[in-house]
């Protein structure tokens, strides 16, 4: 195995170490600085994928580890911002409870022996539709502004909330069939 099969993983924990360096010193950082931070982090998850799909590294620990890294990303930049705004933290304890509830679906069907579990669709979309807001957020905060798009981000924020939501009721009802699938098995 080469150097280069650990490229995805060290780009998957690269988000949470970004999500660390904002909570800790963003307070410090220019705008600017931010905002590189946050672009990064996001290619890292568009190319994390990628590259593990090119170099044909693929593997359970890194499909395990992507949607973690995301959730640490996604969770530590909105403490950020709602800190940073003065706005009340309930967001960040409800998308919190998100991400612990479909951990808690994803160890408990492990642990009952389902070996394939891989994001969802509606997952992947939320994490994005979340990431591109911060991209919005922290370009606004560095000067940048397209009319357009000020006007539509109102809308888009309430699209991301239902995407998060629709995402959780997925994570859910995969985890109802496949734990009745288990236990009917069980039972053979």
């Amino acid at each position: 195995m080469n150097c280069l099969t650990h490229l995805p993983n060290l780009l998957s924990y690269s988000r949470a170490l970004v999500a660390v360096l904002i909570v800790l010193f963003g307070s410090i950082f220019s705008d600017g600085l931010v905002l590189f931070f946050i672009c990064f982090a996001v290619l890292s998850d568009v190319f994390d994928g990628v590259l593990a799909r090119v170099l044909d590294c693929q593997t359970d620990f890194g499909a395990k580890l992507d949607p973690i890294c995301d959730g640490i990303f996604v969770m530590g930049i909105l403490y950020f911002i709602l800190v940073r705004e003065g706005i009340s933290v309930f967001y960040f304890w409800a998308l919190l409870v998100r991400y612990v509830v479909i951990s808690w679906y994803h160890y408990e069907l492990l642990s009952k022996g389902q070996k394939q579990l891989s994001s969802l669709w509606t997952g992947k979309w939320s994490s994005g539709l979340m990431m591109a807001c911060f991209v919005y957020y922290f370009a606004q905060m560095s000067g940048m502004s397209l009319p357009f798009l000020d006007m539509v981000f109102p809308y888009f924020i309430g699209v991301t909330g239902v995407m998060l939501l629709v995402s959780w009721v997925f994570y859910f009802q995969r985890y109802l069939i496949l734990s009745r699938l288990i236990s009917s098995t069980e039972y053979c």
